[in-house]
């Protein structure tokens, strides 16, 4: 079973999801409480563009194991995907009560809060700082999540600063001119703003 799931966890860095999912579900056949194998046989399927086998794949693992994270994680981020908000905040909080030590948990926690109906702003901005805290410079693209955050707030000083904070940031993100160009746009509205307040 090991022999078979590294050989999947190879595939996958290889990015040959097929050969992958064949290799897991080997692993699985072999021992079917092998957490870490169904856990990388369901983002394997939905690599492969296949939710609800990959869904079936995470729901298998937490049923073994609640306590083990990731496949909560996981879960949250596809109904994310499939704008399924409120099953994502559920299934994102279980993965953060079980480890609250992922940045991404927290970023697609942070969005599904924002994306759902009625949003929930202070909740989301919280878990977006937290992805931020916890990922660093390689989770900088959160501020861009924070930029659309107080967009929807209203609040274009804010969001301004988020924009000008990613370009400190990350000078050599490849979308710094849009990012650049974005923020002009922020800055032209904020002075309409002041004008028609004074007028």
């Amino acid at each position: 079973a090991k022999k078979n799931y590294d050989n999947g966890l190879k595939r996958a860095r290889e990015n040959k999801p097929e050969e992958a999912v064949a290799l897991f579900q080997a692993a699985v056949r072999i021992f079917p409480e092998y957490l870490a194998a169904i856990n990388k046989l369901g983002e394997q399927l939905a690599v492969l563009k296949k939710p609800a086998e990959a869904q079936a794949a995470f729901e298998n693992a937490i049923a073994i194991n609640t306590k083990f994270a990731l496949p909560h994680i996981n879960l949250g981020m596809l109904f994310v995907e499939q704008k399924r908000y409120d099953e994502a905040v559920i299934a994102l909080e279980n993965g953060a009560k079980a480890d609250g030590t992922y940045p991404v948990s927290h970023l697609k926690l942070g969005e599904a809060l924002m994306y759902k109906q009625p949003p929930d702003y202070d909740r989301a901005e919280k878990e977006f700082t937290r992805a931020l805290e916890l990922g660093k410079r390689e989770f900088v693209y959160v501020r861009l999540q924070m930029f659309n955050l107080n967009l929807r707030r209203q609040k274009l000083d804010k969001a301004a600063e988020q924009l000008e904070a990613y370009l400190k940031e990350a000078p050599d993100a490849p979308d710094v001119e849009q990012v650049r160009q974005r923020l002009d746009k922020v800055k032209k509205a904020i002075e309409q703003q002041k004008a028609t307040i004074k007028n």
